[in-house]
């Protein structure tokens, strides 16, 4: 999924229901596999490229509008330090989540963190899982198996298909 700041002309469809919060138009005449997807939470104008398939996923809408109303948070957020979450950041975690997670996938919850990331978190089948993006460091993955009593965190990148194990339970409902 690449990230595009261009406006594209034309009509405005919705892919499901309009309180859904997002648009799509076609990126191209005849192309069928990518779309341009706009969040009505996202500044005005502002488009991030996606593939129709993930945008119909059960887990990247609500996830997708959830991380870009962080980024409008102002610096200082937590009445301390922490920067503003820089949409950078919510798009390399999209990407990644979109590397590792099924279409159907339960949506994470996702919470601001104070270094200016976004943590995605699923507390449900029995697991915690908690991913944190950082804007300066590898993501971290934390994962506390509460039916096998089985506990690990480490990089991602060097997790992930250990990781993959564990996000085939969270399919959602």
């Amino acid at each position: 999924m690449a990230a595009s700041a261009i406006a594209l002309p034309g009509p405005r469809r919705g892919l499901s229901d309009r309180d859904c919060g997002y648009f799509v138009t076609a990126a191209r005449s005849g192309e069928l596999s990518r779309i341009s997807v706009t969040w009505d939470l996202a500044p005005k104008n502002e488009l991030i490229e996606a593939d129709a398939a993930l945008t119909c996923s059960a887990w990247f809408l609500p996830t997708a509008t959830a991380m870009f109303s962080l980024a409008s948070m102002p610096a200082g957020w937590d009445s301390r330090s922490a920067p503003r979450i820089e949409r950078s950041t919510i798009e390399r975690a999209l990407r990644l989540l979109a590397g590792i997670l099924e279409s159907r996938s339960a949506p994470p919850a996702v919470v601001p963190t104070v270094p200016g990331g976004v943590q995605a978190e699923w507390h449900m089948a029995g697991l915690d899982i908690e991913i944190d993006f950082c804007p300066d460091r590898e993501p971290y993955v934390s994962v506390e198996d509460l039916r096998n009593r089985n506990d690990w965190e480490g990089n991602l990148y060097s997790n992930i298909e250990r990781l993959r194990t564990y996000l085939a339970r969270l399919q959602a409902a």
